[in-house]
Formats: C-alpha cells, structure tokens, sequence
C-alpha cells in the first residue's frame, strides 16, 4: 500500500538494535545465490561466474565490511563548543534518518538493490526497496526471498512495478532517497523529491573515455584491462570505458592490440560464448541504431558492427569503430 503512511521515529532505533539484520542479510544473498544467479542469467545473460563476481560477492563485501566497522562508525565525535556554551560539551552522534527508499537501476539490479539496503539497515533504518522493472525475473526474487529472511516488512520490505509505482513512491515523504540510474530520470527523482523536501543520494551514469599517451604502458596488459572493462555485463556499467582518446602514433597499435584481446576473450562468435546480453530489445535497438549510424557516417568499423549484431535476441557484438564522425550518438550520448 503505497498511501500508508511512515510512522517511524528515528529516536526509537540504533544501528546496534538492527546489527541481526546484517547476519540476516549475508545469510539471505549466501543461501539463495543460486536463485539469484539464476535471475540474473534470466534477464541479463550474466554466467553464475560474472553474477558472483559482479553482484553477489559485491554485496557480501558491503555487510562484511559494516559489521566489522559498525561500532567504531558509531562511536560519537568530540567537538570544540563555543565559548558562549561553556561548560557544555558538543559531539556528533550518529542517528538513523528513519524510512529509507533504494530505487535500482538495470544494469547491477541485485548489487544497486541490496548493496544500498545493507547501508540503510547499517545506519538503523528501515529500507523500501523498489527493484528495476526491466528485470522482472530478478525483480521477483528479490522480493520473494526478502520477504522469506525478512517477514513481515518490518525492516525492508520490496515494492515491484514500473513508472506508474516509482511515481507513486516518491509522490510519499521519504527521510533519504537513494537512486542509481541515468541523469534523464535522476532529474525526474531529484524534483519529485524536492515536493516534499525529502534528501536524496543520485549515483549517475555519465561519460567515462579512456585516454591513451604516446607513452604507453604495456601493450597486452593495457588491452586487456580495456577490453575488459568495456564488456564486463556486456557493456552496461556507468564507468565502463565510453570511448577512447589515443595519441596518433599509438592508435594503430592500441587499436590492433583491443580487438586481439576481443577474440582472445569471446572467440570469433562472441553470439556463442558466454558474452552477456542487453537488458531489453528496446535498449538493444537504440544500441544498434547507434552502430548504424557510425558506420553510415564513415566511421571505420574494426571488429563487430551492425552486421554481427541482433537486437530482436538483445545481442550487441563487441564493437570497436575508429574514426567515428563528430556528433555522432556513439560519441555523444550520454548513460
């Protein structure tokens, strides 16, 4: 029921009254990994290896790393007191903000969902989680398993659903948002908070190039690194390398050594090895429409393009393009 209201008084709870929650939480993402590798092959394409790695050992990190700092992050902060104030004594206590919201994005829906809900349970909140509607199959689970480790909605509780529930939710006050996506709808968040004063926390998508000097480093080793980066979760990562900026004597070099590393990692057919997919058909086109018009616009295409590509089965060919045109989206369009 999104119109019910929050009654919570931060006064009420610590983060040492909720340090069960954290235990609760690893033993949830331990115990049903295999559920949400299964989610996440589902929508994604993601191998249980890549899933571990990139989401569900991501977020172990996050609770292992709360319940071994939590004490020393509450610990108060002496202060200097003004002279008016004296003999009083000032310090910074941690307090909990009270009702937390984590909107999460597409691209790392389990580690975007439950990595921010490890830190809002952490500070003594309570936490609303409202998972990605592009991935329903992970979408599902975690509300299923959320609601088996933690019955009840106390403490988190899952809203699932698209645009229609997202505006109903921040149509409601919140004490913090926290919101991963794209800087289009971070707006839309940002001022629909602002209706009721509520803070928000937006972790955006941007551009993110790659600069390579005259001077490089090893030629092998930087390829890998890049090639890499780039197509880890098939490219769908905010500081995933967006494009490249190479000294002139290098480009051939470097340009040669990346699509080496491209064959080494996914073979000649990359359709048939474990290459992640995209996320919908939709994002798939708007990808491949991309490819497109490079290529129409002179741009040099060294391995993968348009032709390699098939968006109906959200499948995006691991694409370098040389001398794309200026302006053009590849270039331009922003997460």
């Amino acid at each position: 029921d999104l119109t019910t209201s929050r009654p919570h008084d931060p006064t009420t709870s610590r983060p040492h009254d909720l340090t069960t929650s954290q235990p609760q939480a690893k033993k949830m993402v331990t115990e049903r990994s295999d559920q949400l590798a299964a989610a996440l092959a589902s929508d994604l394409g993601k191998t249980t290896e890549e899933a571990t790695i990139t989401e569900m050992s991501v977020v172990l990190h996050e609770i292992d790393e709360a319940l071994a700092n939590l004490k020393e992050w509450m610990k108060p902060v002496q202060r200097p007191s003004p002279g008016v104030a004296m003999p009083c004594y000032s310090e910074v206590r941690q307090e909990p903000r009270g009702v937390v919201l984590v909107i999460s994005p597409f691209n790392y829906p389990v580690s975007l969902a439950l990595g921010p809900m490890v830190s809002a349970i952490t500070g003594g909140n309570v936490c609303v989680i409202k998972p990605s509607e592009l991935c329903p199959s992970v979408s599902s689970c975690i509300k299923r398993i959320v609601g088996e480790y933690f019955p009840g909605g106390g403490t988190i509780s899952v809203v699932e659903g698209g645009i229609p529930e997202n505006t109903a939710l921040m149509a409601q006050p919140w004490d913090l948002v926290f919101f991963t996506g794209s800087g289009r709808v971070g707006k839309i968040i940002a001022r629909a908070a602002a209706d009721t004063l509520t803070p928000v926390v937006l972790e955006l998508g941007g551009k993110s190039p790659v600069v390579v000097d005259k001077d490089l480093p090893d030629l092998t080793t930087m390829a890998n690194r890049i090639a890499w980066g780039k197509t880890i979760n098939a490219g769908q990562t905010c500081v995933a390398p967006d494009y490249m900026v190479c000294h002139k004597d290098q480009v051939e070099n470097v340009s040669k050594a990346i699509v080496s590393r491209l064959d080494f990692m996914f073979g000649k057919d990359p359709s048939q090895s474990d290459f992640s997919r995209i996320v919908s058909t939709q994002h798939a086109q708007r990808l491949y429409d991309m490819i497109v018009e490079a290529e129409k616009g002179g741009a040099q295409v060294l391995c993968g393009g348009s032709a390699k590509c098939d968006p109906t089965n959200k499948y995006i060919a691991p694409t370098v393009i040389a001398k794309a045109p200026k302006g053009s989206r590849v270039l331009t369009e922003v997460r």
